[in-house]
């Protein structure tokens, strides 16, 4: 199982492949069928077997998050069987919830959970090669030929705290040189995604991450917090051209007739208007799971053609009723509630490794969030996949704490001078 869910975070970066597309529909139920979804399909059919054969338990319910996630989930799929949606938009969702069940299983222990942890960064750092290989034969902006360039974006500042985090923690020279200079290729791959909710979120998640590391002396974040603005505003990018193209002047005009930001602004503005007729006229249930794009048109007319939303929170709502966008939001502060406990598990087994990398899934998520204003990113499974892996560490953590105090007349108080150096078998 846990090679299963390796090979399937393997491929994550290249889903859009068209060599890793198998068909345009599987048994007319999961549209866009890719290997991904097939290894998915797959993997699910391992844990039903588990399950029924009582080697393994799921407890799906066993935390708050993971029973707000169902409840996301069946609002969801009521909201789309209410207002009539169309059976892909639902099997979209779907198809994302296999992730948790998988993980579930197949992460038993905080040694295959390090494994998991270390390939998520690692598989994007490994694949920038190939971005800027594509980027070189198409142009544009770096993700075009590989992944649209906003969610690689955001790919890359949900995992650059981490992929920092790792980088500190390794003991061989090499392998941190290794790891900082992945970090660098990451912070210079935002820039040249030119996304501008991908640099909002960079800097909101490198702040976080110097403010947690300044605690230590480490002052790393903030060096590279300063890198990233200084890119921007000295060296002609992309991304800085469509920033100045985002403000209020003769020269901003100027770039942003060139580069086609002023109508990108306006279309923003009237997709963000769109989403709150939407709302305001179908709030409980929505116009329908995946008809956001077809309704915008109907709700503004002056749109020059059909769009998302370009802002997760405002698509979640719009399609599928506040009721649902009450829940997503409530599912993502207890996800960082459920950081905190395993950070509080942390500290109480001596682990001052997990204890950092949870302050990288904390400050990748935060940037995350605010990203997420910019973009239509409910889909994107790199950041499911982080969601679910707090959600599988919390419960890890805690079945290894109260097996400690069980074995123990009573627990260590946690204390810094105590925290042995965690080694994973």
């Amino acid at each position: 199982m846990r090679w299963l869910m390796l090979g399937m975070l393997l491929v994550m970066p290249f889903e859009k492949n068209p060599y890793l597309k198998i068909s345009d529909n599987f048994m007319g139920v999961i549209p866009d069928f890719t290997v991904i979804k097939c290894l998915g399909l797959l993997g699910l059919a391992l844990v039903f077997w588990q399950i029924i054969t009582g080697q393994v338990r799921l407890g799906l319910f066993e935390s708050p998050p993971g029973r707000t996630y169902i409840t996301f989930l069946l609002l969801t799929a009521f909201a789309a069987v209410m207002t009539g949606a169309a059976m892909r938009g639902i099997t979209r969702f779907m198809s994302l919830a296999l992730f948790l069940p998988i993980m579930l299983v197949g992460l038993r222990n905080l040694v295959d959970f390090r494994r998991l942890l270390f390939l998520l960064p690692g598989v994007l750092i490994l694949c920038l090669p190939y971005a800027y290989r594509q980027y070189l034969r198409y142009g544009g902006r770096l993700g075009v030929g590989l992944y649209e360039a906003n969610y690689f974006a955001l790919a890359l500042i949900l995992l650059i705290p981490l992929a920092f985090i790792i980088a500190k923690q390794q003991e061989r020279l090499w392998w941190r040189y290794a790891w900082f200079g992945g970090v660098i290729a990451m912070l210079a791959s935002v820039v040249m995604t030119g996304s501008r909710g991908g640099f909002v979120g960079g800097l909101i998640c490198l702040l976080a991450l110097s403010i947690r590391m300044a605690q230590q002396r480490v002052f790393f974040p903030m060096l590279a917090l300063a890198g990233l603005l200084a890119s921007v505003v000295i060296f002609p990018t992309v991304l800085g051209e469509r920033l100045l193209a985002s403000g209020i002047g003769a020269s901003g005009s100027e770039v942003a007739d060139a580069h086609g930001v002023a109508a990108s602004n306006e279309a923003h503005t009237e997709l963000f208007y769109a989403g709150l007729r939407m709302i305001q006229d179908k709030p409980i249930f929505g116009v329908g799971l995946g008809r956001f794009k077809d309704e915008s048109l109907n709700y503004y007319p002056t749109l020059v053609k059909a769009r998302i939303a370009h802002n997760t929170y405002l698509h979640i709502g719009a399609e599928s009723g506040l009721i649902a966008l009450g829940c997503f939001v409530l599912f993502l502060i207890l996800v960082l509630q459920s950081l905190n406990r395993s950070a509080q598990y942390a500290l109480a087994l001596h682990e001052p490794r997990i204890y950092e990398w949870v302050i990288g899934l904390q400050c990748g998520l935060c940037g995350w969030f605010v990203s997420a204003f910019f973009v239509s990113a409910q889909y994107e499974k790199f950041f499911w996949a982080v969601i679910f892996m707090t959600i599988v560490l919390e419960r890890l953590l805690t079945d290894a704490y109260w097996t400690r105090v069980e074995s123990m007349s009573s627990p260590r108080p946690p204390g810094a001078g105590a925290w042995p150096t965690w080694h994973p078998a």
